[in-house]
């Protein structure tokens, strides 16, 4: 959060856009929870791997991600912008990911998670990795 307040303060972030995003993510995490049991021997409450998907820079989505569920004790994997599907997966598998999260700011970012959450399917692994998608309205 520190860093979504020195993007509004310096500008670069409008306050509405700072609400929505909290309470989106607020509820995010509210959903998440039950799902991410902490596993005996384990830190944290579960681990996330978070992505922008191929094609698209715009990261500031998924950082706030970032930042809000490790501040409430997930281990996040951020792998930073335009990541291919095999990417994401490769990180899930080493991870041990109990979730991903796909991001995209352009429009053509959904087509591309639309691609990417096929491919989860033609490896049969789409049960294995709950998806979470961060797109335009």
């Amino acid at each position: 959060m520190k860093v979504v307040g020195e993007l509004f303060g310096s500008g670069q972030m409008q306050l509405p856009f700072v609400l929505q995003s909290a309470e989106v993510m607020k509820a995010a995490v509210a959903y998440l929870e039950p799902h991410m049991e902490k596993v005996e021997g384990e830190e944290g409450k579960g681990t996330i791997v978070l992505a922008t998907v191929r094609g698209d820079v715009h990261d500031i989505g998924k950082n706030l991600v970032d930042i809000i569920l490790t501040n409430n004790g997930y281990n996040v994997v951020n792998l930073g912008i335009k990541q291919p599907v095999s990417a994401i997966l490769e990180a899930a598998e080493e991870h041990r990911a109990d979730v991903i999260g796909m991001s995209g700011l352009l429009v053509k970012s959904t087509v591309i998670m639309k691609e990417n959450l096929q491919e989860l399917n033609q490896r049969g692994l789409a049960a294995d990795y709950p998806v979470i998608l961060g797109a335009p309205p």
